[in-house]
Protein backbone atom coordinates (compact mmCIF):
# COMPACT_ATOMS: atom_id res chain seq x y z
CA UNK A 1 0.00 0.00 0.00
CA UNK A 2 0.97 3.45 0.08
CA UNK A 3 1.21 4.76 3.38
CA UNK A 4 -0.29 8.02 4.13
CA UNK A 5 -0.76 9.88 7.36
CA UNK A 6 -4.71 9.11 7.71
CA UNK A 7 -3.98 5.33 7.27
CA UNK A 8 -0.91 5.27 9.67
CA UNK A 9 -3.49 7.27 12.56
CA UNK A 10 -6.46 5.11 11.59
CA UNK A 11 -4.50 1.79 12.30
CA UNK A 12 -5.33 -0.20 14.93
CA UNK A 13 -3.23 -3.17 16.43
CA UNK A 14 -5.52 -6.35 15.22
CA UNK A 15 -5.49 -8.90 17.88
CA UNK A 16 -4.11 -12.21 15.50
CA UNK A 17 -1.58 -13.65 17.46
CA UNK A 18 1.19 -11.73 16.47
CA UNK A 19 2.29 -9.09 18.69
CA UNK A 20 3.73 -7.35 15.92
CA UNK A 21 1.86 -6.13 12.78
CA UNK A 22 3.43 -3.93 9.93
CA UNK A 23 1.87 -1.77 7.22
CA UNK A 24 4.26 -1.88 4.31
CA UNK A 25 4.74 0.94 2.02
CA UNK A 26 5.51 0.89 -1.46
CA UNK A 27 8.06 3.75 -1.34
CA UNK A 28 10.65 3.50 -0.70
CA UNK A 29 10.19 -0.73 -0.69
CA UNK A 30 11.09 -1.76 2.81
CA UNK A 31 9.47 0.90 4.66
CA UNK A 32 7.25 -0.10 7.03
CA UNK A 33 4.82 0.88 10.03
CA UNK A 34 5.33 -1.27 12.59
CA UNK A 35 1.78 -1.63 15.38
CA UNK A 36 2.31 -2.74 18.76
CA UNK A 37 -0.32 -4.47 20.64
CA UNK A 38 -0.56 -1.03 22.97
CA UNK A 39 -1.03 0.65 19.29
CA UNK A 40 2.11 2.32 19.58
CA UNK A 41 3.78 3.15 16.18
CA UNK A 42 7.28 2.87 14.61
CA UNK A 43 8.86 3.34 11.44
CA UNK A 44 10.78 0.01 10.50
CA UNK A 45 13.16 -1.00 7.42
CA UNK A 46 13.23 -4.42 6.00
CA UNK A 47 16.32 -4.99 4.10
CA UNK A 48 18.45 -7.76 2.78
CA UNK A 49 22.82 -7.91 3.07
CA UNK A 50 24.86 -11.41 2.49
CA UNK A 51 21.93 -13.07 2.08
CA UNK A 52 20.32 -12.32 5.51
CA UNK A 53 17.31 -10.33 6.04
CA UNK A 54 17.50 -7.40 8.45
CA UNK A 55 14.77 -5.29 10.08
CA UNK A 56 15.50 -1.74 11.41
CA UNK A 57 13.65 -0.03 13.48
CA UNK A 58 13.96 3.88 12.52
CA UNK A 59 11.97 5.69 15.03
CA UNK A 60 8.97 5.93 16.83
CA UNK A 61 5.45 7.89 14.70
CA UNK A 62 5.62 11.12 16.34
CA UNK A 63 9.15 11.75 16.68
CA UNK A 64 9.23 11.25 12.88
CA UNK A 65 7.00 11.84 10.58
CA UNK A 66 5.93 10.24 7.27
CA UNK A 67 8.36 12.39 5.04
CA UNK A 68 10.88 12.26 7.50
CA UNK A 69 10.82 8.43 7.81
CA UNK A 70 10.97 8.16 3.99
CA UNK A 71 13.84 10.32 3.32
CA UNK A 72 15.98 8.30 6.55
CA UNK A 73 14.74 5.04 4.35
CA UNK A 74 16.41 6.04 1.15
CA UNK A 75 19.25 6.91 2.47
CA UNK A 76 19.69 3.70 4.70
CA UNK A 77 19.42 2.07 1.08
CA UNK A 78 21.82 3.64 -0.15
CA UNK A 79 24.31 2.73 2.32
CA UNK A 80 23.33 -0.94 2.25
CA UNK A 81 23.91 -0.54 -1.45
CA UNK A 82 27.58 0.73 -0.61
CA UNK A 83 27.85 -2.47 1.68
CA UNK A 84 27.03 -1.23 4.43
CA UNK A 85 24.80 -2.94 7.69
CA UNK A 86 22.46 0.25 9.27
CA UNK A 87 21.51 -2.94 11.73
CA UNK A 88 24.62 -4.22 13.01
CA UNK A 89 26.11 -0.69 13.12
CA UNK A 90 23.20 0.27 15.30
CA UNK A 91 24.48 -2.55 17.18
CA UNK A 92 27.82 -1.45 17.53
CA UNK A 93 26.48 2.35 18.84
CA UNK A 94 24.55 0.29 21.39
CA UNK A 95 27.69 -1.13 22.82
CA UNK A 96 29.43 2.08 23.12
CA UNK A 97 26.68 3.54 24.85
CA UNK A 98 26.60 3.83 28.73
CA UNK A 99 24.11 4.12 31.37
CA UNK A 100 25.74 7.36 32.47
CA UNK A 101 24.64 8.36 28.90
CA UNK A 102 21.04 6.89 28.82
CA UNK A 103 20.77 8.44 32.17
CA UNK A 104 21.85 12.16 31.00
CA UNK A 105 18.90 11.29 28.19
CA UNK A 106 16.62 10.44 30.06
CA UNK A 107 16.75 13.07 32.56
CA UNK A 108 16.87 15.65 29.71
CA UNK A 109 14.24 14.33 27.10
CA UNK A 110 11.99 12.53 29.35
CA UNK A 111 11.87 13.23 33.36
CA UNK A 112 12.29 17.12 33.39
CA UNK A 113 10.09 17.62 30.45
CA UNK A 114 7.21 15.14 30.86
CA UNK A 115 7.40 15.01 34.98
CA UNK A 116 6.68 17.67 37.65
CA UNK A 117 10.43 19.31 38.79
CA UNK A 118 9.95 18.03 42.14
CA UNK A 119 9.49 14.56 40.60
CA UNK A 120 12.08 15.05 37.89
CA UNK A 121 14.87 16.67 40.84
CA UNK A 122 14.14 12.87 43.02
CA UNK A 123 14.75 10.83 39.84
CA UNK A 124 17.94 12.71 39.23
CA UNK A 125 18.90 12.28 43.25
CA UNK A 126 18.39 8.85 43.20
CA UNK A 127 20.38 8.40 39.63
CA UNK A 128 23.20 10.30 41.09
CA UNK A 129 23.48 8.30 44.78
CA UNK A 130 22.19 4.81 43.80
CA UNK A 131 22.83 4.28 40.25
CA UNK A 132 25.72 5.88 38.69
CA UNK A 133 28.69 4.60 41.53
CA UNK A 134 27.29 0.94 40.35
CA UNK A 135 26.48 1.41 36.85
CA UNK A 136 27.89 4.62 35.19
CA UNK A 137 30.18 3.41 33.25
CA UNK A 138 28.63 -0.20 32.24
CA UNK A 139 26.87 -0.71 28.81
CA UNK A 140 23.58 -0.16 28.55
CA UNK A 141 22.81 -2.91 26.87
CA UNK A 142 25.08 -4.93 29.08
CA UNK A 143 22.84 -4.82 32.10
CA UNK A 144 20.81 -8.09 32.82
CA UNK A 145 18.21 -8.92 35.19
CA UNK A 146 21.13 -9.88 37.92
CA UNK A 147 22.50 -6.79 38.33
CA UNK A 148 19.26 -5.28 39.01
CA UNK A 149 18.29 -7.82 41.16
CA UNK A 150 22.07 -7.32 43.17
CA UNK A 151 21.87 -3.30 43.29
CA UNK A 152 18.33 -3.80 44.91
CA UNK A 153 19.03 -6.41 47.36
CA UNK A 154 21.91 -4.28 48.63
CA UNK A 155 19.62 -1.34 49.27
CA UNK A 156 17.33 -3.80 51.15
CA UNK A 157 20.15 -5.02 53.20
CA UNK A 158 21.20 -1.51 54.51
CA UNK A 159 17.09 -1.13 55.76
CA UNK A 160 15.35 0.50 53.28
CA UNK A 161 13.15 -1.59 51.45
CA UNK A 162 10.67 1.44 50.42
CA UNK A 163 13.83 2.95 48.87
CA UNK A 164 14.65 -0.01 47.00
CA UNK A 165 11.18 -0.32 45.08
CA UNK A 166 11.52 3.33 44.22
CA UNK A 167 14.77 2.53 42.26
CA UNK A 168 13.10 -0.48 40.91
CA UNK A 169 10.36 1.72 39.27
CA UNK A 170 12.95 4.49 38.45
CA UNK A 171 15.18 1.88 36.30
CA UNK A 172 11.93 0.07 34.88
CA UNK A 173 11.04 3.30 33.57
CA UNK A 174 14.55 4.21 32.45
CA UNK A 175 14.58 1.49 30.27
CA UNK A 176 11.55 1.35 29.15
CA UNK A 177 12.31 5.60 28.20
CA UNK A 178 15.60 2.93 26.37
CA UNK A 179 12.97 0.64 24.39
CA UNK A 180 10.88 3.66 22.80
CA UNK A 181 14.72 5.13 21.81
CA UNK A 182 15.96 1.83 20.23
CA UNK A 183 18.69 1.89 22.98
CA UNK A 184 18.01 -1.54 23.90
CA UNK A 185 15.70 -4.21 23.42
CA UNK A 186 14.35 -5.38 26.34
CA UNK A 187 13.60 -4.68 30.16
CA UNK A 188 16.09 -6.06 32.67
CA UNK A 189 13.84 -4.61 35.63
CA UNK A 190 10.74 -6.32 33.91
CA UNK A 191 9.35 -9.28 36.42
CA UNK A 192 11.51 -8.02 39.65
CA UNK A 193 8.89 -8.43 42.27
CA UNK A 194 8.69 -5.63 44.89
CA UNK A 195 10.72 -5.44 47.88
CA UNK A 196 8.03 -5.92 51.07
CA UNK A 197 7.23 -2.96 53.01
CA UNK A 198 5.81 -2.64 56.06
CA UNK A 199 3.90 0.39 57.68
CA UNK A 200 5.94 2.03 60.18
CA UNK A 201 4.15 3.63 62.93
CA UNK A 202 6.80 4.20 65.53
CA UNK A 203 5.95 7.46 67.22
CA UNK A 204 8.44 8.97 69.06
CA UNK A 205 7.89 10.18 73.17
CA UNK A 206 8.52 13.24 74.53
CA UNK A 207 11.65 12.35 75.95
CA UNK A 208 13.17 11.17 72.38
CA UNK A 209 11.82 14.69 71.06
CA UNK A 210 13.82 16.89 73.68
CA UNK A 211 17.17 14.66 72.88
CA UNK A 212 16.13 15.10 69.22
CA UNK A 213 15.68 18.72 69.94
CA UNK A 214 18.79 19.01 71.40
CA UNK A 215 20.54 17.18 68.49
CA UNK A 216 19.19 19.13 65.78
CA UNK A 217 21.03 22.12 67.11
CA UNK A 218 24.65 20.66 66.60
CA UNK A 219 23.87 20.70 62.96
CA UNK A 220 24.76 24.16 62.05
CA UNK A 221 21.81 26.82 61.55
CA UNK A 222 20.34 25.55 57.82
CA UNK A 223 19.85 21.76 58.88
CA UNK A 224 18.89 23.01 62.42
CA UNK A 225 16.05 25.05 60.88
CA UNK A 226 15.24 22.26 58.53
CA UNK A 227 14.33 19.90 60.92
CA UNK A 228 13.00 22.15 63.63
CA UNK A 229 10.18 23.48 61.05
CA UNK A 230 9.94 19.92 60.08
CA UNK A 231 8.41 18.89 63.47
CA UNK A 232 7.09 22.10 64.37
CA UNK A 233 4.92 22.44 60.58
CA UNK A 234 4.58 18.71 59.73
CA UNK A 235 5.25 19.06 56.01
CA UNK A 236 6.59 16.26 53.89
CA UNK A 237 10.43 16.97 53.68
CA UNK A 238 10.65 17.38 50.10
CA UNK A 239 8.23 20.52 50.14
CA UNK A 240 10.06 21.75 53.07
CA UNK A 241 13.35 21.33 51.66
CA UNK A 242 12.39 22.78 48.26
CA UNK A 243 11.03 26.09 50.02
CA UNK A 244 12.15 29.45 48.73
CA UNK A 245 11.38 32.85 50.85
CA UNK A 246 8.75 34.12 48.58
CA UNK A 247 6.68 31.51 49.60
CA UNK A 248 6.48 32.74 53.23
CA UNK A 249 3.86 36.02 53.92
CA UNK A 250 3.73 36.65 57.21
CA UNK A 251 2.43 34.20 59.30
CA UNK A 252 1.72 31.79 56.55
CA UNK A 253 3.45 29.18 54.14
CA UNK A 254 1.87 28.55 50.85
CA UNK A 255 3.43 25.58 49.52
CA UNK A 256 2.58 25.84 45.27
CA UNK A 257 0.81 23.62 43.15
CA UNK A 258 3.68 22.15 41.65
CA UNK A 259 5.26 21.42 44.47
CA UNK A 260 2.55 19.39 46.17
CA UNK A 261 1.32 15.47 46.69
CA UNK A 262 -1.28 15.22 43.80
CA UNK A 263 -4.82 14.99 45.38
CA UNK A 264 -7.10 12.42 43.28
CA UNK A 265 -4.87 13.22 39.99
CA UNK A 266 -5.10 16.64 41.06
CA UNK A 267 -2.15 19.08 42.64
CA UNK A 268 -3.57 21.87 44.66
CA UNK A 269 -1.72 24.55 46.71
CA UNK A 270 -1.21 24.24 50.44
CA UNK A 271 -1.52 26.98 52.96
CA UNK A 272 0.39 26.10 56.56
CA UNK A 273 -0.09 28.27 59.22
CA UNK A 274 3.30 29.33 61.28
CA UNK A 275 3.36 28.89 65.07
CA UNK A 276 5.37 31.41 66.83
CA UNK A 277 7.71 28.36 67.79
CA UNK A 278 8.07 28.34 63.82
CA UNK A 279 8.38 31.67 62.86
CA UNK A 280 11.18 32.18 65.99
CA UNK A 281 13.03 29.67 63.73
CA UNK A 282 12.87 31.80 60.49
CA UNK A 283 13.95 34.54 61.95
CA UNK A 284 16.94 32.67 63.15
CA UNK A 285 16.69 31.56 59.34
CA UNK A 286 16.80 34.84 57.69
CA UNK A 287 20.35 35.80 58.54
CA UNK A 288 22.29 33.25 56.60
CA UNK A 289 19.65 34.16 53.62
CA UNK A 290 21.35 33.65 50.26
CA UNK A 291 20.85 35.31 46.80
CA UNK A 292 19.58 31.84 45.38
CA UNK A 293 16.12 32.76 47.39
CA UNK A 294 16.15 28.96 48.93
CA UNK A 295 16.03 28.70 52.56
CA UNK A 296 17.49 25.93 52.80
CA UNK A 297 20.35 25.84 49.94
CA UNK A 298 23.03 22.89 49.62
CA UNK A 299 26.29 23.41 51.52
CA UNK A 300 28.33 22.69 48.50
CA UNK A 301 25.89 23.94 45.97
CA UNK A 302 23.67 26.85 47.21
CA UNK A 303 22.09 27.44 44.15
CA UNK A 304 20.68 24.30 44.91
CA UNK A 305 18.35 23.12 47.56
CA UNK A 306 19.69 20.03 50.13
CA UNK A 307 18.81 17.10 48.66
CA UNK A 308 19.82 14.01 51.36
CA UNK A 309 19.62 13.88 55.20
CA UNK A 310 21.48 10.70 55.36
CA UNK A 311 24.31 11.88 56.92
CA UNK A 312 22.99 14.61 59.28
CA UNK A 313 20.21 11.71 60.71
CA UNK A 314 23.00 9.12 61.30
CA UNK A 315 24.99 11.91 63.53
CA UNK A 316 21.78 13.28 64.93
CA UNK A 317 20.93 9.58 65.98
CA UNK A 318 24.29 9.25 67.60
CA UNK A 319 24.18 12.24 69.68
CA UNK A 320 20.43 11.84 70.25
CA UNK A 321 20.89 8.10 71.50
CA UNK A 322 17.43 7.47 69.46
CA UNK A 323 19.25 5.29 67.15
CA UNK A 324 16.38 3.93 65.15
CA UNK A 325 14.75 7.99 63.91
CA UNK A 326 13.69 8.89 60.71
CA UNK A 327 12.73 11.84 59.50
CA UNK A 328 8.82 11.15 59.05
CA UNK A 329 8.38 9.93 62.15
CA UNK A 330 8.28 13.81 63.48
CA UNK A 331 5.67 14.29 61.01
CA UNK A 332 3.84 10.80 62.17
CA UNK A 333 4.37 11.53 66.37
CA UNK A 334 2.90 15.70 65.62
CA UNK A 335 -0.30 13.84 64.01
CA UNK A 336 -0.87 11.19 66.74
CA UNK A 337 -0.51 13.91 69.37
CA UNK A 338 -3.03 15.91 67.95
CA UNK A 339 -5.41 13.62 67.35
CA UNK A 340 -4.76 12.99 71.39
CA UNK A 341 -5.21 16.51 71.95
CA UNK A 342 -8.92 16.31 71.07
CA UNK A 343 -8.66 17.85 67.39
CA UNK A 344 -10.21 16.21 64.68
CA UNK A 345 -8.69 14.08 62.44
CA UNK A 346 -10.27 16.07 59.15
CA UNK A 347 -8.11 19.10 60.66
CA UNK A 348 -5.25 17.05 61.14
CA UNK A 349 -5.56 15.62 57.56
CA UNK A 350 -5.65 19.22 55.93
CA UNK A 351 -2.74 19.98 58.26
CA UNK A 352 -1.03 17.05 56.27
CA UNK A 353 -2.32 18.35 53.25
CA UNK A 354 -3.87 14.22 52.93
CA UNK A 355 -5.79 13.26 49.79
CA UNK A 356 -9.67 13.26 50.45
CA UNK A 357 -11.98 11.01 48.33
CA UNK A 358 -15.97 10.87 47.44
CA UNK A 359 -18.42 13.37 47.02
CA UNK A 360 -16.90 15.50 50.55
CA UNK A 361 -13.82 16.45 48.53
CA UNK A 362 -15.88 17.69 45.75
CA UNK A 363 -18.14 19.87 47.31
CA UNK A 364 -16.12 21.18 50.84
CA UNK A 365 -14.34 24.10 49.82
CA UNK A 366 -13.56 24.94 53.34
CA UNK A 367 -10.33 26.32 53.61
CA UNK A 368 -9.95 25.51 57.31
CA UNK A 369 -7.11 27.87 57.75
CA UNK A 370 -8.82 28.76 61.45
CA UNK A 371 -8.73 25.38 62.40
CA UNK A 372 -5.26 24.48 60.83
CA UNK A 373 -3.44 27.42 62.82
CA UNK A 374 -5.26 26.43 66.59
CA UNK A 375 -4.02 23.12 66.22
CA UNK A 376 -0.46 23.74 65.19
CA UNK A 377 -0.16 26.62 67.39
CA UNK A 378 -1.27 23.99 69.81
CA UNK A 379 1.67 21.92 69.04
CA UNK A 380 4.06 24.51 68.50
CA UNK A 381 3.25 25.12 72.54
CA UNK A 382 3.35 21.38 73.12
CA UNK A 383 6.84 21.07 71.53
CA UNK A 384 7.86 24.05 73.29
CA UNK A 385 7.21 22.81 76.25
CA UNK A 386 8.81 19.44 76.34
CA UNK A 387 12.02 20.99 75.04
CA UNK A 388 12.18 23.22 78.36
CA UNK A 389 11.61 19.76 80.73
CA UNK A 390 8.00 20.66 80.89
CA UNK A 391 4.72 18.24 80.18
CA UNK A 392 3.93 18.91 77.18
CA UNK A 393 0.00 19.87 77.52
Amino acid sequence: MHLTKRAIDAARYRDNGQSRQVLWDDDPRGLGLRVYPTNNKSFVLSYRTEGKKRLLVLGGYGALTLDQARKLAKEKLVDVIKGGDPVQERRQEKLGSTFRELAELYLKRHAYKHKKRSSAREDERAIKVELLPKWGDLSVVGIRRRDVIALLDAIVDRGTPVMANRVSALIHKMFAFAISRDIVDANPCSQIPRSPEQSRDRVLDDKEVRALWKAFEAEGPILEGLFKLRLLTLQRGAELAQMVWDEIDGDWWTIPAERTKKQLGKALSHRVPLSPQAQKVFENLRQYRHASGLVFPSQRNPDQYITSLGRAVRRVRKASEVSDFRPHDMRRTGATRLTGMGFARLVVAKILNHAESGVTHVYDRHSYDDEKRQALDAWGRYVQNIVAGKPGL
